[in-house]
């Protein structure tokens, strides 16, 4: 998949300068949340995550209206006219505990109302994202909260959890990202699969070169890339 990236929003800022100095930095925006998660029999303790302070006492839902305002107003319509169309629109967002989607068909097609002066293209809405069936001239709209208590108690059931001074885990965060995918995109994605190390062999890893990893085992990964 060929793409542009549009714009992002994230703990670092909503700049590209922002986002490679946070990776330059190892993404060190975390801290330990108030509330305790039950880690084991014997462990309760504060979860790491990665939060925008401005959204820190907001729902989850309207975190994620908010998030997703501020980037539809963001898009870069320089690039966006760089390709002939946009033949659709994919948002990628949650749903909540009952498995409604956090945010309706009615307000996201309000909210292309307003942003796209002519007729808004078709759309469609998804939890998941294939990246190998993404057609060219797609706009795809993502962004998630998963900060919240309620939703990293449930994943701590499946899943291990960063908490404090616990053993490496899952560190939660909150943001999102517009990408445009045409023939002209300058960057690629591509899909490797395996073990970590398997992935940086697959890739042909560098030390040099610059990663974006949202994996489980987020400390893992730092010292694999270190070492």
């Amino acid at each position: 998949m060929k793409f542009d990236v549009l714009c992002h929003i994230n703990a670092t800022g909503c700049t590209p300068s922002s986002l490679y100095t946070a990776v330059a930095n190892q993404m060190l925006f975390s801290k330990p949340s108030k509330a305790l998660i039950r880690c084991d029999i014997s462990l309760d303790a504060p979860y790491i995550m990665v939060e925008i302070e401005e959204l820190a006492q907001l729902d989850r839902q309207t975190k994620c209206l908010l998030l997703l305002s501020q980037l539809l107003e963001n898009i870069d319509i320089t690039t966006l006219r760089k390709t002939s169309r946009i033949s659709q629109i994919v948002f990628v967002l949650p749903q909540d505990e009952l498995n409604n989607p956090v945010i309706s068909d009615d307000t996201l097609s309000e909210l292309l109302a307003e942003v796209i002066s002519q007729q808004v293209p078709d759309f469609e809405q998804t939890t998941t994202l294939d990246l190998k069936s993404i057609a060219p001239d797609t706009l795809i709209i993502a962004l998630d909260s998963c900060v919240s208590y309620q939703y990293v108690s449930h994943q701590a059931k499946n899943n291990v959890v960063q908490v404090l001074n616990g053993p490496p885990g899952i560190i939660n965060g909150e943001g999102g990202c517009v990408l445009l995918t045409h023939l002209q995109g300058t960057l690629s994605a591509h899909l490797y699969n395996g073990e970590l190390n398997e992935q940086l062999n697959q890739a042909e890893a560098c030390v040099n070169d610059t990663y974006l990893f949202a994996g489980k085992e987020s400390l893992a990964w730092q010292k694999k890339m270190v070492c």
